[in-house]
């Protein structure tokens, strides 16, 4: 009896559509590599406010930098005369619900690899506005409570006790170089590899629930950089370098460029110089220009009316963008999560009142907008936006309809509006000679 399936004699497996699961497994194995944990200790010593941290990464040997890996271990000891709750900076709407983290400690990370300097300012306003949004709400109030302490008070009731103002944290770095999805082959390199670190000041990075009790300066102590590599045997090692002999060793980044603070204006265009030939989206946030140690640092919408954000002159943003619902959607448009049911804004619910349809703290404390530029969401492309060479954006402030926006707060000049570019990046690394190359 005929099973009724075409018979393709000779014709390899993949070709005959059979279901993977079919198949069985080929078995493949990686063998003659191990995996060691490294921690390398910063060579700038112990810190403060507005000062550098500085790790060197040997390279050459037998090395791959494992992706995913990397995160900075410190201890942390605030300056605080008075008894007083304190935390990281990113407040949410009351200090049990809070999002900020021990990034909120770094403002700039800048990474020298192959005489290639990749740089991410503004680095704890990402991460206290962006990572919200694009990481699961459980993973930001679990993993990251445990580890970096975003959301943690700690109550400093014996001021002169410094126990009561220490906190030992471990915080994963959210840089594209370290979160690509390839690993990083130090032993192509021909020089160490080096990270910066430039703390925040005390405003921006703590936050005292007390007036009049300021957290004045803090201290990390025994700072460092931690990482996982993959040793490799000296014969797969000359393998690769005959088998790429002539090439590049491409490693893409899913990259970002913050442009800001920018004084916010009633009425606002702001033009940026954006040279990508993969645009992946354009997002901004607005933060309290100066603020002190206790003030709650909040992402809010600032009296926000309307935007429209250019591309080279065209508009990529939705039209009459006047209200938070289609401001939130188009967010999760910008940062490819429409109707995905897996990942969850780190917002928190509030009390509906009818007057101003309140719903949730996105536009008081979480606010987020923005317009995608993205044309494929598929990651076995390099390039998933468009090319683009300048970036419009115009805000409209004023005092919103309540109807329209659940946080109907006139704007205040007290701001600053902060932009980030999400673009693709290639590192290309000449296997020849251990030079490096960005392409954006």
């Amino acid at each position: 009896m005929s099973s009724g399936i075409p018979v393709v004699y000779g014709a390899p497996a993949e070709q005959l559509s059979i279901p993977f699961s079919f198949l069985g497994d080929e078995m493949k194995s990686f063998k003659g590599a191990r995996s060691v944990v490294r921690s390398v200790a910063s060579s700038s010593g112990s810190a403060s406010a507005n000062s550098s941290i500085l790790f060197n990464i040997p390279t050459g040997g037998y090395s791959y930098l494992k992706s995913n890996s990397v995160y900075i271990r410190a201890t942390l000891v605030v300056e605080q005369d008075a008894s007083a709750s304190w935390g990281f900076a990113g407040q949410g709407v009351s200090d049990d619900q809070n999002f900020g983290g021990a990034s909120s400690l770094i403002n700039r990370i800048s990474i020298n690899i192959g005489g290639q300097t990749l740089t991410y300012g503004q680095y704890s306003t990402f991460c206290n506005s962006v990572l919200p949004h694009v990481t699961s709400a459980e993973y930001y109030n679990t993993d990251m409570k445990q580890s970096s302490f975003n959301g943690v008070m700690k109550w400093n009731s014996t001021p002169s006790s410094e126990a009561k103002r220490t906190i030992h944290f471990a915080l994963p770095l959210a840089v594209p170089l370290f979160c690509a999805s390839q690993n990083l082959p130090l032993f192509l390199l021909n020089s160490p590899m080096s990270v910066e670190i430039l703390t925040e000041s005390v405003g921006r990075a703590l936050y005292s629930n007390t007036a009049g009790k300021p957290v004045t300066n803090y201290t990390l102590r025994d700072v460092s950089l931690v990482y996982e590599t993959v040793e490799i045997s000296n014969e797969y090692k000359q393998a690769m370098l005959q088998s790429k002999a002539g090439q590049m060793f491409s490693v893409h980044l899913n990259n970002y460029m913050s442009v800001g603070p920018n004084a916010s204006t009633v009425t606002m265009t702001q033009q940026i110089g954006a040279q990508f030939s993969s645009l992946k989206s354009v997002l901004f946030t607005e933060c309290l220009a100066n603020p002190a140690s206790t003030d709650r640092k909040v992402c809010s919408s600032n009296g926000l009316i309307r935007y429209t954000i250019f591309q080279d002159n065209f508009p990529v943003s939705c039209s009459n963008a006047d209200n938070d619902a289609v401001t939130y959607l188009e967010l999760n448009r910008a940062i490819g999560k429409i109707n995905d049911s897996n990942l969850t804004s780190n917002i928190y619910p509030v009390a509906n009142v009818a007057e101003t349809s309140s719903r949730t703290s996105y536009c008081s404390h979480n606010f987020l907008a923005g317009a995608s530029t993205s044309v494929l969401s598929d990651w076995s492309f390099s390039q998933q936006g468009t090319e683009c060479s300048s970036i419009t954006l115009q805000i409209e402030h004023g005092t919103p309809d309540a109807n329209k926006w659940q946080s109907a707060t006139a704007h205040s000049t007290n701001y600053s509006v902060y932009t980030f570019l999400l673009h693709d990046s290639v590192l290309a690394i000449n296997v020849s000679d251990g030079t490096t190359m960005l392409r954006n």
